[in-house]
């Protein structure tokens, strides 16, 4: 018998990337079967307090010898740290809040486009340079997007999106969400 090969590092990369989406989703699954019975603060306390002692737990980790905690935390610009912390927890609040009154997918659909309308903001608005290949990431991630919110009925303009057969209506139901969303971000990273 042979022994097997250790993995190499890009699927290393690749494993971590998926499960850590997989768990991402597991948690807004959670906070949406949540939002039906508590409070959106009791569940950012929560979400916060999970985060904050695996944050610490790593900056302990990652600083040992160098100073520790306190050498992980300091900053040069401290209050710009801090609200972008607290547009943080506004942002997850908001998204929480999304749950109870959208579906799953459909929240998640909306904001996958946030980081594509950035990439299309950049280059219009800032004027950086923005490959081909970043254009045409952005045009097949808006347009999976569309997909996924015109098969849940909540496209804002019908002449947008073209009404999709059932057949394929079924199939995006099928494989959107979460799951799409691991696949299309690893296949992404693997072509930029």
């Amino acid at each position: 018998m042979t022994a097997a090969q250790p993995l190499s590092i890009a699927t290393k990369g690749i494993l971590l990337l998926v499960v850590s989406n997989l768990c991402l989703a597991g948690m807004d699954a959670v906070s949406k079967t949540l939002i039906q019975s508590y409070d959106v603060t009791q569940i950012l306390w929560v979400r916060y307090m999970f985060f904050a002692g695996f944050t610490a737990a790593l900056a302990w980790r990652s600083r040992r010898g160098k100073g520790g905690i306190r050498a992980a935390i300091m900053a040069k610009r401290p209050w710009l740290n801090i609200f972008r912390a607290a547009l943080l927890v506004v942002e997850i609040g908001l998204f929480v809040v999304a749950f109870g009154h959208m579906k799953l997918v459909a929240v998640h659909a909306i904001a996958a486009i946030c980081p594509l309308m950035i990439t299309a903001l950049s280059a219009l608005v800032l004027g950086e340079k923005v490959g081909h290949r970043r254009w045409a990431a952005v045009a097949v991630g808006f347009a999976g997007a569309m997909m996924i919110l015109a098969s849940l009925a909540l496209s804002a303009s019908s002449a947008l999106v073209p009404a999709l057969p059932p057949a394929a209506r079924s199939l995006v139901n099928a494989f959107s969400g979460p799951v799409l969303y691991t696949i299309g971000t690893t296949l992404l990273l693997a072509v930029l």
